[in-house]
């Protein structure tokens, strides 16, 4: 039961995650994607978050590639530059990696 109840959590936090990055996009920099159009990708490359499994860096190597992930959709499908894309990815995965770090578990 504990697993379901993490598969869906982690579920929702994706979702969570790929619809503020998306709107972001399409509130600050006009992104002409669709939610879907950005979701399918995303959840092709989300195994990245599997590195969070390696002991002491796993996190942090998650993030970055998540990072990386998340900068290269937003690019493709958005429409927006790199550099913005960078900013929004970077911006967000910080921010959710603060709260895995800060909320207790």
């Amino acid at each position: 039961m504990g697993l379901v109840f993490v598969w869906v959590y982690m579920g929702a936090i994706a979702w969570i995650q790929f619809g503020f990055c998306h709107l972001m996009a399409r509130w600050f920099l006009g992104a002409t994607g669709t939610f879907f159009g950005v979701m399918r990708p995303l959840l092709l490359g989300w195994f990245v978050n599997g590195l969070v499994l390696i002991p002491v860096v796993g996190a942090l190597a998650s993030a970055v590639a998540w990072t990386a992930v998340l900068m290269r959709v937003l690019e493709e499908v958005d429409g927006i530059g790199r550099l913005e894309a960078f900013l929004i990815s970077a911006g967000i995965n910080a921010i959710f990696l603060a709260l895995l770090f800060l909320l207790p578990h």
